[in-house]
């Protein structure tokens, strides 16, 4: 008898056992990932809480147009940065986005005369490129483009330059009639896989092409000097866009 009853104790503590060890086994199935369908995109959501980051080719604090009494508003900065001292992204003439490296033979523009462009929508009757190739605008959105040479004349001749280091980052101060500023990074450029002579000059695309084959005008600062000079459409410049009110009242 009692061996039985020893038995019958051994055999309910062992199912008591097992019962809860069942129950524990739920509890962490409950806590596991799902297993991931390898022919489903996995999608990954924002933590509880936090707002989903902006697009990252256009994040808003890029968009600040400052208004240095000119007829254009200029941008606080270049295209791919996100404050004023960052050099943001390199772009051959005519590219929309960054490349690995910048050469002849893999730029959109390089090689082809002005006809040619035209004849292809890459640039206008007036010689700037079009919305579709301005990094700009294909960036930025629609009210933002690369400035015209008569704009980068303008920046030069009606405002102040003054060589400055802001925020550890050489650069030009540009202070227009109106006391308002905006600051240019001596951003170097982009030749072949190279970044040549950042922090002591910058280089600057204009959306005009130089009527000389391969060739595009742009703005050239450094401590010494700044003006507009023609550089090789193939090498990788910065950008720094203008907004075009125009189209703003366009739409309204």
């Amino acid at each position: 008898m009692k061996k039985l009853k020893f038995l019958q104790r051994f055999f309910m503590l062992l199912f008591v056992g097992f019962a809860m060890c069942a129950v524990q086994a739920c509890g962490d199935d409950e806590e596991d990932e799902p297993i991931q369908d390898p022919n489903e995109e996995e999608v990954v959501k924002p933590d509880d809480g936090e707002e989903e980051d902006e697009p990252s080719d256009k994040p808003t604090d890029t968009m600040e147009a400052v208004d240095l009494g000119l007829s254009v508003k200029w941008a606080s900065c270049n295209v791919g940065a996100i404050s004023p001292e960052e050099y943001g992204d390199y772009f051959a003439w005519g590219d929309t986005k960054p490349r690995s490296s910048y050469d002849f033979d893999n730029s959109t523009t390089y090689g082809f005369t002005k006809s040619e462009l035209e004849s292809r929508g890459i640039i206008d009757e007036d010689g700037n490129l079009t919305a579709v190739y301005d990094a700009a605008t294909v960036n930025w959105g629609k009210v933002w483009r690369m400035p015209t040479m008569d704009e980068i004349v303008e920046l030069l001749d009606k405002c102040t330059w003054e060589w400055i280091t802001y925020k550890n980052v050489n650069g030009r101060l540009v202070t227009g009639p109106n006391g308002n500023s905006i600051f240019l990074p001596a951003t170097g450029c982009q030749i072949g896989t190279d970044l040549l002579s950042a922090g002591s000059y910058g280089y600057y695309w204009s959306a005009m092409l130089d009527n000389s084959i391969n060739c595009a005008f742009g703005l050239y600062v450094y401590s010494d000097n700044y003006y507009w000079n023609s550089f090789s459409r193939d090498h990788g410049h910065a950008v720094r866009p203008v907004l075009d009110e125009s189209l703003n009242d366009s739409e309204k």
